[in-house]
């Protein structure tokens, strides 16, 4: 298994492998299988119960590199990310 994280506002997933030392990652989507083209690793996605939130908070930020989320980072901290830029 591997976990989905948000990188300029887009879903994507290490390998499963990547604790091996395989640096594969790719775009992903909720009910994806993560099958690695670099090592042939395959594994289900893991993407947050709030994953609606935590895309409408990341939609409200108007430059797409800042749109960024890491697996234990919480709805909390995102808004005060938001706040603290001037994003509502």
């Amino acid at each position: 298994m591997t976990f989905a994280f948000v990188n300029h506002g887009r879903w994507v997933a290490n390998c499963p492998r990547w604790m091996d030392g395989c640096t594969e990652a790719h775009r992903v989507q909720p009910g994806d299988r993560f099958v690695c083209a670099n090592c042939g690793a395959v594994g289900s996605v893991e993407f947050p119960v709030d994953l609606d939130l935590v895309e409408k908070l990341l939609a409200a930020r108007p430059v797409p590199e800042t749109r960024n989320w890491l697996p234990g980072e919480t709805l909390d901290e995102l808004l005060v990310e938001n706040l603290e830029h001037g994003v509502i």
